[in-house]
């Protein structure tokens, strides 16, 4: 029910937030749709774990561009999950490439349970050495290897500057957010370079070849 006022809502009244993007559309050269209901999204996006849940969802504000240097396509969007208590926003970065053959992982802020269970339980880690990505963060991957093969230790060292980021991968797609956060337009961009970055690393950076 509140999906469907929120939906009137916006039909009568342009979001603030649609508008700010906009303006990023218009000065970053991206597509823009207001909205999107969850249950037109391909099949294969739906299994992503920021996504579960069998209440109403939608995305808005979508910013879109293709990405020729790798192949690919972003989204930009804010995902509102209609929760029993209240809304979550999160603004997603959702990145589709032909080059990725990702094998599933998710990469999360480590919490305090993690650490606890970690002094216990002796875990096979994906470039053990990179320890302060490995104080701030874990991997959810079946294969260790595999996935230390996909992304390379560049994209690890890029992530353990940041705080509270979650990375999802499995097949051709990568999802990059700040679970039920919206970032504000004006860093919007200042992401964007942030997952192209990203991208380029795991694509292209080849140093771990040399080690």
């Amino acid at each position: 029910m509140e999906a469907f006022i929120d939906d009137l809502i916006d039909n009568f009244r342009r979001p603030e937030r649609l508008s700010e993007f906009s303006q990023l559309a218009r000065q970053y050269e991206f597509g823009l749709k207001a909205k999107e209901k969850f249950v037109n999204q391909p099949y294969f996006l739906k299994g992503f774990d920021i996504f579960k849940g069998k209440k109403s969802k939608r995305l808005k504000s979508i910013l879109h561009k293709d990405e020729p240097s790798f192949h690919g396509r972003m989204r930009i969007y804010d995902y509102t999950y209609y929760g029993e208590f209240k809304k979550r926003h999160t603004t997603i970065f959702e990145v589709k490439s032909e080059e990725f053959t990702f094998e599933k992982f998710e990469i999360r802020p480590k919490g305090a349970l993690n650490q606890i269970q970690e002094f216990f339980i002796d875990k096979e880690k994906p470039f053990p050495e990179k320890k302060e990505f490995h104080g701030k963060y874990e991997i959810k991957t079946e294969d260790s290897i595999t996935f230390e093969g996909q992304v390379g230790s560049r994209m690890l060292e890029d992530i353990s500057q940041k705080k509270g980021l979650h990375v999802e991968g499995d097949a051709d797609y990568l999802l990059v957010y700040y679970k039920n956060q919206k970032i504000p337009s004006k860093d919007v961009m200042y992401e964007y370079d942030f997952v192209l970055d990203l991208v380029e690393h795991i694509l292209y950076d080849y140093s771990d070849d040399y080690v």
